[in-house]
C-alpha cells in the first residue's frame, strides 16, 4: 500500500508541473497576443497618417503648379 500511496504522490506532483506550466504558457502567450495587437493598431495609424501626409502633399502641388501655370501664362 505505501508504494501505491508514494506513486500516487509522485503522480499528483507531475500533474500540479504540467498545469504550472500551462498557467505560465498561457499568461505569456496572452501578453504576446496584447503586444501584438499594439503593434498592429500603431501600424495602422502610421498607414493612416502617412496617406494623410500623402494627399496633403499631393493637394498642395497641384495648388501650386496650377498657380504657377497662371503666373507664366501657361493656361
Amino acid at each position: 500500500m505505501d508504494d501505491l500511496h508514494l506513486e500516487i504522490l509522485k503522480l499528483r506532483d507531475r500533474v500540479g508541473a504540467i498545469q504550472r506550466t500551462q498557467d505560465y504558457a498561457k499568461e505569456k502567450s496572452a501578453l504576446l497576443q496584447k503586444a501584438i495587437e499594439s503593434n498592429n493598431n500603431k501600424t495602422t495609424w502610421v498607414s493612416v497618417i502617412q496617406i494623410g501626409i500623402l494627399l496633403v502633399t499631393g493637394v498642395y502641388q497641384a495648388k501650386y503648379l496650377q498657380k504657377y501655370f497662371h503666373k507664366k501664362k501657361l493656361v
